[in-house]
């Protein structure tokens, strides 16, 4: 009688640790899986710092300006508080960051000196209305039915001009900071203009 009332305390007590087990293994996938999804909504700088990273390249804000171009319109430029806002924090969280030893910061280019946009009414591409002339488009545009599917010489420059102001507060950083600056625009622009000779 003992040793059946033994084996069946073994039992109980086997079958608790065994659910016990379970629900243990259970919570501890659910924290990987936590884990893994703050992983993956981490930004990308939250996982670059979190590397211990001894040297940077910054090149930041090329998306605040060429969506606009993409999408034939400069209302979609990020105002540059709210883009100065998010770059000050970035600063701040490599300095903050012990093992940066050296940052380069990389400025904008013109969307229109990049290899991106195209005139209007090119070989590749058919204007169905009136577009102002002097327009660009995406190199992938095939057609346009007026000045809203283009980017009018007014839209580009309020693109440019926003880029000189996003370009301003890089430089200034790089002054401040002594964190050397690549001039990305000027190399652009020069290429844009002149073109490159090889050799």
């Amino acid at each position: 009688e003992a040793d059946r009332c033994l084996a069946a305390k073994k039992q109980v007590y086997a079958a608790a640790i065994k659910r016990v087990n379970a629900r243990l293994d259970a919570l501890l996938a659910a924290e990987r899986r936590a884990r893994n999804l703050e992983r993956l909504r981490a930004s990308a700088v939250t996982q670059a710092l979190g590397r211990n990273p001894t040297f940077l390249t910054v090149w930041l804000g090329n998306n605040d300006t060429v969506i606009s171009g993409m999408l034939g319109t400069s209302k979609y430029l990020t105002p540059v508080e709210a883009w100065q806002r998010d770059w000050d924090e970035l600063v701040r969280r490599i300095k903050a960051t012990p093992s940066v030893k050296g940052v380069v910061l990389l400025n904008l280019p013109y969307i229109d000196s990049a290899a991106y946009l195209q005139p209007v009414g090119n070989a590749h591409h058919t204007v169905h209305g009136r577009v102002t002339p002097g327009s660009l488009v995406p190199f992938f545009a095939r057609e346009s039915y007026g000045d809203a599917d283009v980017l009018t010489p007014e839209e580009l420059a309020r693109i440019r001009a926003r880029v000189d102001s996003l370009n301003a507060i890089i430089r200034q950083t790089s002054e401040r900071e002594g964190w050397p600056l690549v001039d990305v625009n000027a190399v652009l622009v020069n290429l844009d203009e002149g073109g490159l000779r090889l050799r």
